[in-house]
């Protein structure tokens, strides 16, 4: 909303660096802006609203939830702003208004799930036929329910393949599959079967956890016990013996390796330390950006790099 009086606003010439002074329409919060990308805004977008930066990425979300013609759109942009997210877990529907029929899925980002089907059918390399025949125009997004924990997505999605029946083609476009949480998949995830398939015994796979944890690389793990790299990386990653030490699992997950590839270490590195000290001292005596870059045989982006301070900062 435009805080900034009509007269005031008409007089400014659209380049002039003189703030507009707006008004977040999701958080009501004040912030300015020029007058030339308030105007190149209010032409792209197809809804007549203002968004501050925190709150952009929901106004693209409701533009297409309003362009999907999606109901419940206002229900779904306040759970949004109340999470401060635009992620919606859920179960969705694409239902071909023409025949009736429709498609149901789940995803723990719908909107763009439902992107991707879009664009796929407009490039015709959905995996569904039908769809593509229908065109994206002919489509009608449905959001069957939304914040599902991601555990019950697939429960969930089942449920509604049954009650709408989309598995018979007289109805539905959906492929049943088997479920992922059905016995025979459970079976695969019990660690009596993965013990009698695996050379790790329970108490290996607990050390392993815990040298991860404290910090130790997966390839000097991988050397020292002489197990595969693939096979610490997939405990790392959770992705097996999930339920061994699970409270470790998620800060496992989030774990990132600081300082591994720094500097030199780097196999990408054009660079040594005693270089980019000699740089470092080049570029504080006025020595120009370019004669640095022909003399060291690289190119004057990463030497501008090296004087903002975004590449090998940790060399003084």
């Amino acid at each position: 909303m435009l805080i900034t009086e009509q007269e005031i606003y008409e007089k400014l010439k659209p380049y002039s660096h003189e703030p507009v002074v707006l008004q977040c329409d999701y958080c009501r919060k004040k912030f300015t802006r020029r007058k030339a990308n308030h105007l190149g805004i209010k032409r792209k977008s197809s809804l007549k609203k203002d968004a501050c930066k925190s709150c952009v990425k929901i106004k693209n979300a409701e533009e297409c939830l309003v362009d999907w013609k999606c109901k419940n759109t206002q229900r779904l942009i306040n759970f949004m702003l109340l999470n401060k997210s635009t992620k919606l877990s859920g179960v969705y529907a694409l239902r071909n208004i023409h025949e009736n029929k429709s498609y149901i899925g789940s995803s723990k980002n719908i909107i763009d799930r439902i992107k991707s089907h879009l664009i796929e059918i407009e490039n015709e390399t959905h995996h569904c036929k039908p769809l593509i025949e229908c065109g994206s125009e002919n489509i009608e997004v449905i959001i069957l329910e939304h914040d599902l924990d991601e555990e019950y997505l697939t429960d969930k999605e089942y449920i509604y393949i049954k009650l709408f029946h989309t598995g018979n083609p007289k109805f539905g476009y959906n492929k049943m599959q088997a479920k992922k949480n059905s016995p025979r998949r459970k079976k695969y995830k019990d660690i009596g079967y993965r013990l009698k398939r695996s050379n790790l015994t329970i108490q290996e796979v607990e050390c392993i956890k815990k040298a991860l944890y404290e910090g130790v690389r997966i390839k000097t793990l991988a050397e020292q016990l002489g197990i595969n790299y693939a096979t610490i990386h997939s405990i790392k990653s959770c992705s097996t013996w999930e339920n061994v030490l699970p409270h470790l699992n998620k800060k496992l997950k989030n774990m990132k390796y600081l300082g591994i590839s720094r500097g030199s270490k780097n196999s990408c590195s054009k660079l040594n330390e005693q270089q980019v000290k000699e740089i470092k001292h080049k570029i504080k005596s006025n020595v120009p950006i370019v004669s640095i870059a022909k003399q060291y045989e690289v190119s004057s982006t990463l030497i501008g790099h090296i004087k903002r301070g975004k590449l090998w900062s940790h060399v003084s």
